[in-house]
């Protein structure tokens, strides 16, 4: 992966940084655990990528673990990316490393399971980098405009203004629709 230079991988890092926190208030996908293991943890057959309670290898305790926590299903969530693909080189030559995705895996649970002691479980397993829920993300639409946060009463922090981006939100389409106005006098 290539990107143009450091100004873009930081637009692109920036807009990591303003989506987690709102995927951290967002709901969960219901038994379902997003965890980076260490590498060799999973062992998936070649051109996989997905498996079952067999695929995990190494610790035997986290695999006793899963298993009587019902685990259906294991799989990768970056299908595609390669342990190559952690070394990235931007326009201007210079080579960066980044975290090996292809170590993130999907761990399917039956929908009721309690996903919060999971993840508490998981956590304690030197084998588990992280575990995390699969939350699932809400955009919110604010205008492109250049002008937006000079019209201060569109949205303001002290919510003293209309919520104008919450309509955005709602109803981006119609540019060209023609609202009746009524003027009471």
């Amino acid at each position: 992966m290539i990107f143009k230079n450091k100004q873009t991988l930081k637009r692109a890092m920036m807009v990591l940084i303003i989506l987690v926190p709102i995927l951290c208030m967002a709901d969960y996908v219901p038994g379902v655990v997003l965890a980076r293991l260490k590498r060799g943890v999973v062992e998936l057959p070649q051109g996989q990528t997905e498996g079952d309670i067999e695929s995990i290898k190494g610790n035997q305790n986290l695999k006793n673990y899963l298993t009587n926590g019902g685990l259906i299903k294991i799989s990768k969530v970056f299908r595609r990316f390669n342990v190559e693909d952690t070394l990235m080189q931007l326009e201007d030559g210079q080579t960066i490393k980044v975290h090996d995705l292809s170590l993130v895996f999907r761990l399917s649970f039956d929908p009721n399971t309690n996903i919060e002691t999971i993840i508490d479980s998981l956590k304690r397993y030197s084998d588990v980098i992280y575990a995390e829920p699969d939350y699932i993300g809400h955009l919110l639409f604010i205008p492109n405009d250049d002008s937006f946060p000079r019209q201060w009463a569109l949205r303001q922090n002290n919510d003293c203004d209309i919520n104008a981006d919450l309509a955005w939100d709602i109803e981006t389409e119609g540019y060209n629709k023609t609202e009746k106005v009524i003027l009471l006098r």
